[in-house]
């Protein structure tokens, strides 16, 4: 088993509360691991046990208000 790793860029997150809901929306999102949200790089760290699809990612960021800039695997 390998941990997929992925890094998600977003737009719109302003303060901690926003870097906490995207952790939370992510984290429940099918097969995520860990999530690690960094506000200042507007970035997140997706560590998952299998592929993601970027619509799923993109969906839950834009739910919350934020845009969903792009997604790249991490090998």
């Amino acid at each position: 088993f390998s941990m997929k790793n992925y890094i998600v860029n977003i737009s719109g997150m302003q303060c901690a509360h926003c870097v906490g809901s995207v952790k939370k929306a992510l984290s429940c999102l099918d097969g995520v691991e860990q999530v690690e949200v960094d506000l200042k790089k507007g970035m997140a760290k997706i560590g998952a046990d299998g592929p993601i699809a970027a619509s799923e990612v993109s969906d839950a960021i834009e739910d919350l208000g934020f845009e969903f800039v792009s997604m790249e695997e991490k090998a």
